[in-house]
């Protein structure tokens, strides 16, 4: 299960404002064992931009899961630019891409002054599980 910020008051718009994107174990129905945190990532929503700051992940391959579970609910979310930070090998194999600085800066500013959906996407639980399993909406 993706969980995406349970406060969202003032995400959508121009305030920077700092969230976490969490991968959870679902044990099985009838188990007693608790969930379990397995990767996540730390960022700031400014507008349509998404910028990463940190990720971790502690069982092997939950890191690329996150991360593309986290794409998927950013581009439902209407999100224009998902900021990964340095290049590695990782987020090009995932579909990332290096650009140059201005054009960066060019879009960045341009994506911060528009409002994103996800406090519509997430809703006010903060548990996106259902929500980033759906296509996104075009």
């Amino acid at each position: 299960a993706l969980s995406a910020p349970s406060s969202l008051r003032g995400v959508g718009g121009a305030t920077p404002c700092f969230v976490t994107f969490e991968l959870w174990t679902r044990p099985p129905d009838g188990c007693t064992e608790p969930a379990q945190l397995v990767a996540g990532d730390l960022g700031c929503v400014v507008g349509r931009s998404y910028t990463s700051f940190s990720g971790f992940h502690t069982a092997s391959g939950s890191g690329s899961v996150q991360l593309a579970l986290t794409g998927a609910l950013l581009q439902r979310a209407g999100f224009g630019w998902w900021d990964l930070g340095q290049e590695h090998g990782y987020k090009s194999g995932l579909g990332a891409a290096a650009v140059p600085r201005s054009q960066f800066l060019r879009t960045f500013r341009r994506l911060r002054a528009e409002r994103n959906r996800l406090a519509e996407v997430v809703g006010p639980g903060g548990d996106a599980s259902e929500a980033s399993a759906l296509p996104p909406r075009a």
